[in-house]
């Protein structure tokens, strides 16, 4: 299995893309499944746009199957712009509630690309960034319920938000997030008071971060926390006569930075995976 995808209307149903190019949707009620098609070609994302079109980026485009219309292909999206004689292999896909479409490719000759859609003008191009990334662009999702909000995952680590309703690309970069790590997928998640400005973010080291966009700052992993925790303990360090406690102190702030916050870490995006909105995003980490 390489992708799932859930449909907002109705939790119960989720859709499959394997590694052959099997695309399924199953009613987990019936434990059966209600559509299939296979493509016949390495698919490398998948998307649900208004609970009956199935959206996957693979080698050479951006395909579009209607389910109401049972297997037939309806769409294929194409870079047709002066750069798309260099746009191939799309490595992702994302679709905000008004039905455009983004793609995220692989480096080619030093450089990847984001590619734009409108699915309400028939897949028309609508342009896209060109230096916003120079690696394997790898993840790709808009903010849960809004049009412009786009993060975007990269093999060298960053993590860019863009604001797409910027015309200048340079004005559309918000923030750029440093994993320190190849970034594999990524997904937004809202924590207990609902707020939906949470990124959570595996990596191809199986890890898995969780960052604040407000801050900007991690919170998984090595959070502020544990950084001004021992921040803490190294000062008082200095401090005479603290030396023993210290040492006491700081064993036990490893052993809470390396057992007790990743396990916490890990209930919470459990808890909030619901809400993620694209259920490709494994949760374990190994």
């Amino acid at each position: 299995m390489r992708h799932l995808s859930s449909f907002q209307s109705n939790p119960k149903k989720v859709c499959s893309l394997n590694d052959k190019g099997n695309i399924s949707i199953y009613d987990l009620n019936k434990l059966e499944s209600d559509w299939n098609v296979n493509a016949k070609e390495n698919l490398t994302g998948l998307q649900i746009h208004e609970e009956n079109q199935v959206i996957c980026s693979g080698e050479k485009s951006v395909k579009v199957w209607d389910t109401r219309q049972g297997s037939k292909l309806v769409m294929e999206m194409k870079d047709t712009s002066a750069n798309g004689g260099k746009t191939r292999n799309y490595n992702c896909v994302a679709v905000n509630p008004s039905g455009l479409v983004v793609s995220g490719t692989e480096q080619i000759k030093f450089e990847s690309f984001l590619v734009f859609w409108d699915l309400r003008q028939t897949g028309k191009l609508q342009g896209g960034y060109w230096e916003t990334h120079c690696d394997d662009i790898t993840s790709i999702s808009f903010r849960p319920g809004e049009d412009t909000i786009l993060a975007t995952g990269c093999t060298d680590g960053l993590v860019n938000i863009l604001d797409l309703s910027e015309k200048d690309e340079d004005e559309a970069l918000l923030t750029s997030l440093n994993t320190g790590d190849s970034v594999s997928r990524l997904a937004w998640y809202s924590n207990t008071k609902g707020n939906t400005d949470n990124l959570a973010i595996l990596t191809h080291t199986e890890a898995v971060q969780l960052w604040h966009m407000g801050a900007g700052l991690p919170l998984g992993k090595e959070g502020p926390f544990v950084h001004i925790s021992c921040c803490i303990v190294e000062l008082m360090a200095l401090l005479p006569g603290f030396g023993p406690a210290v040492a006491l102190m700081g064993s036990f702030t490893t052993m809470l930075s390396a057992v007790l916050l990743p396990a916490a870490f890990f209930l919470l995006l459990h808890r909030d995976a619901a809400a993620v909105g694209e259920a490709a995003v494994p949760c374990e980490q190994r």
